[in-house]
């Protein structure tokens, strides 16, 4: 009997990631009819923001993102992704009107490092996109475009998981960088926000103060973890409390929208990979699923390292097939947060 590394035989290991967590895996194979009937928007919303509170059983805690309170606009869908598939759409009509179906795949990051240092995978992370690349491999997924966001963290998991591809002899395309795809910069906006917080706010003063002191400390769970001083500055970034010199959180949106034209001209029938992070996929599951600002944000907190989300691409319009998906972490040490 073939045996893998960790001594079981490998039927028994596909068995194992055919159903490891994939019932914590949210399918959304009808998302079109669900959002076509009446309210199917908040219904479905509401059942996928479920499953994604299912799916923080990771090693680490999943990351707040974010208990906003409540804006005027909170029920209003996001109004951002309309402009891109409008061009999508006045593309196609041009080229005849063919319609197009093609998967794409959103990969996050693996665990990055520590906050002085986060751009670059930790060891942990090196191996969760390895694991990732050989799932790939066994499940013979050949991919005819491979893009990654420019940031190194989004670019050394690539480079891993095709390295495993190539490895397995299953064939894949040179890695093309888009900074489309990069997350918001949380360092710009904690040092344009966060002194104007602290001058306003004494609690988020002494809150920022401690966290200051313990990010000394290269062992400290606070590298790991999203605290309320992370919270406080992301949430007066997202309701543009303040001004910054940064990218705002609409720009951002935009920006990440806007890979839908790009990705929207992938011939029929044809698999792309994206290596993203965290943020951009929850953007585009909400372009999917119509969800507004609050809850696009909680669906990026509960994102694994590594995980898959899966989509297709059809006529302009974009379904959720599948949602934060870690098939190739079968342990519960492998599944982190940040």
């Amino acid at each position: 009997m073939l045996l893998d590394r960790s001594g079981r035989s490998r039927i028994s290991r596909r068995r194992a990631e055919r159903h490891h967590d994939w019932g914590r895996l949210v399918h959304t194979g009808g998302t079109g009819a669900a959002l076509r009937a009446k309210n199917g928007t908040r219904r479905f919303a509401s059942r996928i923001l479920r499953g994604a509170g299912i799916v923080q059983v990771g090693c680490d805690s999943s990351t707040n993102l974010f208990p906003l309170s409540p804006r005027p606009d909170a029920r209003r869908a996001i109004p951002r992704f309309s402009s891109a598939r409008a061009r999508l759409d006045a593309g196609r009509r041009r080229s005849c009107g063919a319609a197009e179906l093609s998967s794409i795949y959103l990969i996050r990051h693996g665990q990055a490092g520590l906050r002085h240092s986060y751009d670059s995978l930790s060891d942990l992370g090196r191996r969760q996109a390895r694991l990732l690349g050989e799932y790939l491999a066994r499940q013979n997924i050949r991919f005819s475009a491979i893009y990654s966001g420019e940031l190194n963290r989004q670019r050394e998991t690539a480079c891993e998981a095709v390295r495993m591809l190539e490895d397995a002899g299953v064939p894949a395309p040179r890695i093309e960088t888009d900074a489309r795809w990069n997350e918001f910069d949380l360092d710009g906006v904690y040092q344009a926000i966060a002194p104007q917080l602290a001058a306003e706010d004494a609690e988020f003063r002494v809150q920022h103060d401690e966290l200051k002191r313990m990010l000394a400390d290269d062992n400290s769970p606070v590298h790991r973890a999203w605290t309320k001083c992370d919270t406080a500055v992301v949430r007066a970034w997202v309701e543009a409390r303040y001004e910054v010199p940064e990218e705002s959180w609409i720009a951002f949106q935009e920006r990440i929208c806007g890979c839908l034209e790009k990705l929207g001209r992938v011939p029929s029938g044809e698999t792309v990979a994206v290596f993203t992070s965290a943020t951009p996929m929850a953007v585009w599951t909400g372009m999917a699923l119509g969800l507004n600002d609050r809850h696009v944000l909680r669906l990026a907190g509960v994102t694994y390292n590594t995980a898959l989300t899966t989509m297709r691409l059809r006529d302009g319009d974009l379904i959720l097939f599948s949602f934060n998906g870690t098939p190739h972490l079968l342990e519960p040490e492998l599944r982190t947060f940040r």
